[in-house]
């Protein structure tokens, strides 16, 4: 086996000397050698979150329990604490939205198609359903990773491939990553040989040959036929040092060898609690921090069991008295036949209440541990809270316990994962003939296309912010309190109040009270942002169902908003354009309801343009004012008669 030394390290092998793969072999099993400490803390934890007791992390050692050892928890905390959380927290999807400073309106138009780009990607990619195992993992091992990359298998659809990983084979040296933040970071996995083959098909010599040398003795490597890959990752020194370096290889071949130009690992990390600064890089679990309970639970449920084992009851006779012993039997209606002193029946307790009284409260702690009420566990309320509002701060205050590991969890999916996804996204569009896109859900909930090319900002023209994907509450007496809040503040929701409560969100209602808003705003959008060949192609004019007051107001903003960002004189010329026509549609709308109103006024049976009776309104006069005060006024009285 080749063996690395300190000055020939992977990364520092040249490429024309054929030997990366074995250098990279060689620091990828010193590393495991070093990190056997995790692999066995590994281990522990998975065993008791799993309730089995596992042989082993490689091979099939994990589907192995000890058939001579097959001891189970009776009350497992550890799985039910994990398992709490994850409901809790993981089934939170945070979204990003990327925010311009100082642009134009065509910047503010990509960050706006980039942010679609970025739902988009997350639902193709399925980092949601891959994220929940990762926050799972972090609960059991204290990291959870996930990992990116691009599929090439089908060279007309390359696709962005987001996956869950086991932190068991990401190997971080202790030295470089004592600050949290290392330079350096490898992946040791087993792989199928058929899709290592496909993957890269002009290593066909190399892969076949290739071994799993990752593998603990006595277990067979079965019919899946796997070979063992390494991976690994150096950092470079500053953007333009070119000292930055990527290697996949087997123990045969290099599969992989190529400059790494990004300042970040092409993976995304969750802890449950980060060490502190210069304490390591791996995160500490969340059954770490209760297992001391967990053991103490066991002793007490190991004592339990021995005395309600040993626990029976006793029959006292006195000595001397003739019990026939053959009549103690099972059977109700027994006849038993004694000569003097009858026997009693004697039952004492098999073990101290106090027992039982301390096993409840330690269930309780570990469950406060985490930062959670056992109330929650099991879908229960607090006695004595049963208005929406004090359940609502009760779930405020518990919720400030997760602050730390919220902002951590929406950290991960607005700002970690899109970076990363920006990076390969990048790679493909440069690659591909056809570049890159996804497919996003439009504003009008139908599917649009968004090609990267579109959407590619530089990184220093906006920033990643959090986008909040929920509204109402879940549980069914704080949303009720919610909507009867909102109600007073939006009286035009009244009609749906019932409805609501039906609802997990407000989103139906008020895309149908809004409705006539977003319409505007989107032939407004259009004629500005939108793309075509022909400009003419994007003008819509008003009709009959516009009201034309708001779509004044919303056209005066965008237009005043688009001159403020350079928007091309073209593009201004059809918003003024729409401004106009509504205008003139308003007025005709003004003179025929001027019109009918004059109609309705005109006296039964009168014909159009005849002079109105006596007494009656002049012609051209107003026809709001009453007959009897358009009569001549009366004679001035004479002074003296």
């Amino acid at each position: 086996m080749y063996e690395a030394t300190s000055t020939d390290r992977w990364w520092k092998v040249k490429k024309s000397e054929g030997k990366v793969h074995e250098a990279l072999k060689g620091d990828c099993s010193s590393l495991l050698t070093k990190l056997q400490y995790r692999s066995d803390q590994n281990l522990k934890y998975l065993r008791l979150y799993s309730n089995a007791n596992i042989q082993s992390l490689q091979g099939d050692g994990y589907d192995q329990p000890d058939p001579y050892n097959d001891d189970r928890l009776v009350l497992n905390v550890c799985q039910s604490v994990v398992n709490a959380v994850t409901a809790k927290i993981s089934t939170n999807r945070p979204r990003c939205m990327p925010l311009t400073e100082g642009g134009d309106w065509k910047l503010q138009q990509q960050a706006k198609d980039l942010g679609k780009f970025f739902d988009g990607q997350m639902y193709q990619s399925q980092v949601y359903r891959e994220s929940r195992d990762m926050f799972r993992d972090a609960g059991i091992y204290g990291t959870g990773p996930i990992k990116f990359h691009n599929d090439w298998r089908d060279k007309d659809n390359p696709q962005i491939v987001g996956e869950a990983r086991m932190i068991e084979d990401i190997l971080v040296d202790p030295v470089d990553g004592k600050y949290g933040k290392p330079r350096m970071l490898h992946e040791v996995c087993n792989w199928s040989r058929e899709v290592a083959l496909a993957t890269w098909p002009d290593k066909k010599v190399g892969v076949k040959a290739a071994t799993q040398w990752r593998n603990d003795e006595g277990y067979e490597p079965g019919y899946a036929d796997p070979i063992t890959i390494a991976e690994g990752w150096h950092l470079p020194s500053s953007p333009t040092a070119g000292d930055g370096r990527h290697v996949i290889g087997t123990d045969t071949v290099t599969l992989v060898d190529e400059e790494w130009k990004v300042e970040r690992f092409p993976m995304a990390f969750f802890k449950w609690l980060k060490p502190s600064i210069g304490c390591g890089w791996y995160g500490e679990s969340l059954i770490a921090q209760i297992l001391g309970v967990q053991i103490e639970i066991n002793k007490i449920l190991l004592k339990v069991s021995q005395h309600m084992h040993l626990a029976s009851s006793f029959i006292c006779a006195e000595r001397g008295a003739k019990v026939v012993k053959e009549h103690l039997v099972n059977t109700p209606w027994t006849l038993l036949e004694h000569t003097g002193a009858a026997p009693t029946f004697q039952t004492v307790a098999s073990i101290s209440p106090e027992y039982f009284m301390q096993l409840d409260r330690l269930y309780a702690k570990a469950f406060e541990i985490a930062g959670i009420t056992q109330l929650f566990a099991t879908g229960l309320k607090p006695k004595g809270l049963d208005s929406g509002k004090a359940q609502r701060e009760y779930k405020d205050t518990e919720s400030e316990r997760f602050m730390d590991v919220s902002q951590a969890w929406e950290e991960l999916h607005y700002r970690d994962i899109p970076e990363i996804l920006v990076d390969c996204a990048k790679e493909i569009d440069e690659s591909a003939e056809g570049g890159y896109s996804v497919l996003a859900v439009g504003e009008d909930d139908t599917l649009e296309r968004i090609a990267w090319e579109d959407v590619n900002l530089e990184r220093d023209k906006y920033i990643l912010q959090l986008h909040p994907t929920s509204f109402l509450p879940k549980q069914p007496a704080f949303k009720f309190q919610a909507v009867k809040e909102i109600l007073e503040v939006s009286p035009e929701l009244q009609p749906y109040a019932l409805e609501l409560l039906d609802y997990p969100d407000l989103k139906a209602k008020t895309r149908q009270i809004t409705a006539p808003t977003r319409y505007i705003e989107k032939v407004t959008d259009r004629m500005l942002y939108a793309k075509a060949d022909d400009l003419e192609d994007l003008y819509e004019p008003p009709d009959a169902f516009t009201e034309p007051e708001l779509a004044l107001t919303i056209a005066r903003g965008k237009l005043q908003d688009a001159r403020i960002a350079n928007a091309p004189p073209e593009r201004l010329d059809l918003l003024m354009r729409y401004m106009s026509e509504v205008e003139r549609m308003q007025k005709q709308m003004q003179e025929e309801m001027m019109a009918q109103a004059a109609a309705a006024m005109q006296p039964p049976g009168m014909a159009p343009g005849m002079p109105p009776a006596p007494g009656g309104p002049a012609v051209g006069g107003d026809i709001n004012v009453a007959p009897e005060f358009n009569m001549p006024p009366p004679p001035m009285p004479i002074p003296g008669q």
